[in-house]
């Protein structure tokens, strides 16, 4: 929910694949993936559905980035936060 579709001081571009782009009148449900992972992006249209051709990156503010343990779930901290 943090993702921006174009570049926004201090984000990070991280490279997608958009496989299909389901629209839904104001939103729009793009089937990506960030290399074999599959995930969904729900993005408003703004009645602009051409703004998703081409689209191969979303942004995203450090802040907003999580990390996870593979093995136990568990969101890992980064310096001075827990």
């Amino acid at each position: 929910e943090h993702a921006t579709l174009g570049a926004a001081p201090g984000s990070s571009a991280i490279p997608i694949r958009v496989d299909l782009v389901e629209t839904l009148g104001s939103e729009a449900l793009l089937h990506s993936a960030v290399g074999d992972t599959p995930f969904v992006i729900k993005a408003e249209t703004g009645g602009r559905i051409g703004q998703f051709d081409g689209l191969n990156e979303i942004h995203v503010a450090p802040e907003h980035v999580k990390v996870f343990d593979a093995e136990t779930g568990r969101v890992l901290g980064r310096a001075g936060r827990p």
